[in-house]
């Protein structure tokens, strides 16, 4: 699509710190990165491996600015704009 001249976002995820290499590898620095919390913050361990890997992806990609899909930790740094889940707008939850 960028080929094309389409902006394309890049999505990034990660599991444990195994992940980080490959899951950070290719994804360009000081860019525009998406990033969603959905699914993982329903028990501490989840979280802590969210928090671990968006630490790291500041970290080694230094985003410009953060797309931040669902409910925002107070712990995350950076230029965030948050994209409210679907059950956020639904039901007004945060």
């Amino acid at each position: 699509m960028q080929v094309h001249g389409i902006n394309v976002v890049p999505t990034i995820s990660w599991s444990d710190k195994e992940s980080y290499d490959w899951c950070f590898d290719g994804e360009p620095k000081y860019g525009v990165v998406a990033v969603s919390s959905v699914g993982c913050m329903n028990n501490e361990e989840k979280k802590q491996m969210f928090m671990d890997g968006y630490k790291e992806m500041i970290k080694r990609l230094e985003p410009e600015t953060i797309l931040f899909y669902g409910n925002v930790p107070e712990s995350c740094s950076g230029n965030i704009v948050n994209i409210k889940s679907y059950i956020q707008k639904r039901f007004g939850k945060d």
